[in-house]
C-alpha cells in the first residue's frame, strides 16, 4: 500500500512524525501537501466525539489541528469507482482559512461531506474501520 500511495513522489509519514517533517519542509520551502485518512478509527484517547450517521464516533482531531497550526487550506477529497479497478477523485475546498474557524466546525464539516458520500453510495464504504468501536467516557462531551 506504502508503494501505491508514494508512487507519484509522496513521502508516507507516521503519525507521529507529522508536525516534525511539515515544518521541515516549511523550512526548506518544499511545497506541503498534507493527506490524512480521516475515516479510520482513532484511539480512544483522542476524545473528539461527534455523531456521524446517527451514531456517537470518534474522531482524530489531527486535520483540523495542523491546519490550524501550519494555516494550511482544508479539502475534502471524493473518491469515486468509475469503472473496474479505475477510479476518480476530486478534492473541495472546505475551508481556505481554517483560523477562521473551531476544530470542531471543521470535522464536522468534514463528516457532513463523508456522510454525503456514504449515503450516495453506502457500498463503496468500508464498513470495517468500524467508527462505533467505542463508546464515549462519562464526562465527555460531544464536540460537535
Amino acid at each position: 500500500m506504502n508503494q501505491n500511495r508514494s508512487c507519484m513522489g509522496a513521502e508516507m509519514v507516521q503519525n507521529k512524525n507529522i508536525l516534525r517533517r511539515i515544518i521541515k519542509a516549511e523550512k526548506q520551502k518544499e511545497p506541503v501537501f498534507v493527506w490524512l485518512a480521516g475515516d479510520q478509527t482513532p484511539h480512544l484517547e483522542q476524545n473528539f466525539w461527534f455523531i456521524f450517521l446517527n451514531q456517537e464516533a470518534l474522531f482524530y482531531p489531527g486535520p483540523a489541528v495542523i491546519s490550524k497550526k501550519f494555516g494550511l487550506p482544508v479539502f475534502f477529497q471524493k473518491i469515486e469507482k468509475t469503472g473496474r479497478g479505475k477510479y476518480k477523485t476530486t478534492f473541495e475546498l472546505l475551508f481556505e482559512n481554517p483560523n477562521l474557524f473551531s476544530e470542531a466546525e471543521i470535522i464536522r464539516t468534514y463528516i457532513e461531506h463523508m456522510e454525503k458520500v456514504i449515503q450516495e453510495k453506502p457500498e463503496y464504504y468500508l464498513w470495517s474501520h468500524r467508527r462505533w468501536k467505542h463508546k464515549r467516557p462519562d464526562g465527555i462531551e460531544l464536540a460537535g
